[in-house]
């Protein structure tokens, strides 16, 4: 059974806290280490199977960041990102050629701040695209962030999570020479 769009929704409007404790990890990914902050998301009081919120912040990069809201599906080990804000990405990112005409084959050059909420990926009978392309679709954001505290803010504002400021900032320790 794959993620419903009814459930989508709920998920993604709902009220919500994330449960600590609010553990930052170094993690690799592509050649690169990576601060990495996973939370499970209580939703509307109750705390839903599969429900994170992520937060990635690069260590060579560290005002390049990326926050999450996934749902996984019921029965595999797919990621449906419903929300993520990519703040002064590395890379561009193409829309692909679907959705509504103000987004449709978009490019956002690096470096400009864009999120991808899953309503701009559905498909035209309503349901919702599998794992990644739940949210392929971006808009650019044209608010700047001068801190991690600013970036978080707006996203926790957005996605309805009542308690995400008590998340604090990587302590980055970058790369030592």
């Amino acid at each position: 059974m794959t993620l419903q769009f009814s459930d989508a929704d709920y998920i993604y409007k709902t009220e919500k806290e994330l449960i600590g404790p609010y553990i930052w990890r170094d993690e690799p990914y592509k050649n690169e280490v990576h601060d990495k902050l996973e939370s499970r998301v209580q939703v509307s009081g109750g705390v839903a199977r599969g429900v994170f919120f992520r937060v990635t912040v690069m260590l060579r990069w560290p005002d390049s960041m990326m926050f999450q809201l996934e749902c996984d599906d019921a029965l595999t080990r797919t990621h449906h990102p419903l929300y993520r804000l990519d703040v002064n990405p590395l890379a561009p990112h193409s829309n692909r050629l679907y959705g509504s005409n103000d987004i449709n084959g978009l490019f956002i050059e690096a470096g400009r701040n864009h999120e991808h909420i899953f309503y701009d990926s559905v498909k035209d009978d309503n349901t919702l695209r599998k794992g990644q392309k739940c949210a392929q679709q971006a808009r650019q954001v044209m608010k700047s962030f001068a801190k991690f505290e600013e970036a978080r803010d707006f996203v926790c504002d957005k996605l309805n999570i009542q308690n995400g400021h008590e998340i604090a900032a990587p302590t980055l320790q970058g790369y030592l020479l």
